[in-house]
């Protein structure tokens, strides 16, 4: 089965929610690595197949780590995620993401 990278910020809430989509995943035979954002790497946004991404909401913005992650994924990643499947939790991704994610 596939691979699915499931990213959380550091809420409560957020974690909660990206523990409930990796046990559904998980229950249908697929092989789920869930971290913190600030611990995921953008190689990993290039080895799973799906990504799901969830933040808590920062003054109408996404939260720190996940900012984070995004900074240090956009060079290594460029051109890389095409056609990457993701989820996301209302997480607006910021313009500069948008030429690596679908």
């Amino acid at each position: 089965m596939a691979n699915v990278l499931v990213v959380y910020s550091i809420s409560g809430n957020t974690k909660s929610a990206a523990g409930a989509i990796a046990m559904g995943a998980r229950s249908a035979g697929t092989t789920v690595v869930l971290k913190p954002a600030t611990e995921a790497e953008p190689e990993d946004l290039v080895q799973c197949d799906p990504v799901a991404l969830g933040s808590y909401d920062a003054f109408s913005y996404i939260g720190g780590g996940l900012k984070d992650l995004f900074g240090r994924s956009f060079y290594p990643t460029q051109g890389r995620l095409t056609n990457k499947l993701t989820a996301d939790n209302q997480l607006e991704i910021p313009s500069c993401m948008a030429p690596l994610l679908p």
